[in-house]
């Protein structure tokens, strides 16, 4: 049942909102007031119907026309970017063309008779016995009995028409068939000829290739009697090797040679710098000798400039201590006197 019907920006209603009772609710309103846009609106969202923008008002905005039922809300909306429906309160579904999406129709349930208008004829009077016979009929859903039977006598016609085509057919193949009644015999014909022909290019292929053994067999004949001019010369070229083998051998004697040599250069080298190290060797000692000797004498040096050193700090301090007891011995005269308060004797 519908509750609530909220319209906006829809012909002449830009913002109008009604509230049903339960039971038969009557609106009443002079004319050109929007009484049956009301029921346009009601329409619009329950068929989809009419597509364009012909419903939209001249105030400018969305045009929405929103239906609170039993069951739920349903919200249609238009605007230059959107065309859809709204369920609830964000489930978004597009209305394409004039197609209805089956969650608004369940939702929503009314048909067209749940929306006459004023200038409807009564229901059901005016119509002929078949249209109410048809309607009844759509009620009870015999409709769709009628539906298969149709489909099916369509199915039939069209499958009388093919087997009529294929029979055609058949009878055209058949009498083509007869201009080929002697085909086996003319197969058999082609398939000897087949063989011949293979027994031709069999042969054919035999000379191809004895032409091709007689060409190797010529060359391979041109190759031996090379390889005899190369056999009489392999006694020269086995002394040539030989002779090239000896040759290898002197040069590389001849270089173990030079390497020797060039050692025996570096060691007597070595004997001549050894021996001039020998000869210098004494001499090394005695300079040994004397640096530890001048050694020594730095050692008697420092420790008696140590020793002048220590006497002078000593001297140095005796002078201290010879000054300090002079003033102490005047601070104490002066202090005391020259009679001792002890012994009350005269001090020296």
């Amino acid at each position: 049942m519908l509750k609530e019907l909220h319209i906006k920006n829809f012909l002449s209603h830009k913002k109008t909102e009604l509230k049903f009772s339960p039971g038969v609710n009557i609106i009443v309103g002079e004319s050109d007031s929007g009484k049956s846009v009301i029921i346009r609106a009601l329409r619009w969202v329950v068929f989809n119907r009419p597509s364009g923008d012909s419903i939209r008002s001249t105030w400018g905005g969305d045009t929405s026309v929103d239906l609170v039922l039993d069951g739920g809300r349903v919200k249609r909306v238009k605007s230059k970017k959107d065309n859809m429906y709204v369920l609830g309160d964000n489930v978004e579904l597009k209305a394409i063309r004039t197609d209805v999406p089956e969650e608004v129709g369940k939702l929503i349930n009314m048909s067209s008779l749940n929306l006459q208008t004023q200038f409807e004829s009564h229901f059901l009077l005016s119509r002929t016995a078949g249209e109410r016979a048809q309607y009844f009929n759509s009620i009870a859903h015999l409709d769709k009995i009628d539906i298969g039977l149709r489909n099916i006598a369509k199915w039939i016609r069209g499958a009388q028409v093919i087997v009529t085509s294929e029979q055609d057919s058949l009878l055209r193949l058949e009498g083509e068939l007869q201009e080929y009644k002697d085909i086996n015999i003319i197969e058999g014909k082609i398939q000897k000829l087949e063989r011949f022909i293979d027994d031709e290019t069999l042969k054919e292929n035999g000379i191809e290739n004895l032409e091709k053994l007689i060409k190797k067999t010529k060359s391979v004949s041109k190759e031996i009697m090379g390889f005899r001019a190369v056999v009489k010369g392999e006694s020269y070229l086995k002394s040539v090797v030989n002779y090239s083998q000896k040759y290898n051998k002197l040069e590389a004697e001849k270089n173990e040679l030079e390497w020797l040599v060039l050692e025996i250069d570096v060691v007597e080298e070595d004997i001549s710098f050894h021996e001039r190290v020998l000869k210098g060797e004494e001499t090394v000692k005695k300079l040994k000798i004397l640096n530890t000797k001048i050694h020594e004498k730095v050692k008697e040096e420092l420790l008696f400039e140590n020793t002048i050193k220590y006497i002078e700090m000593l001297i140095s301090e005796d002078g201290k201590s010879e000054k300090k007891l002079l003033d102490m011995e005047e601070r104490f005269h002066k202090n005391v006197g020259e009679v001792c308060p002890l012994c009350g004797n005269k001090i020296k």
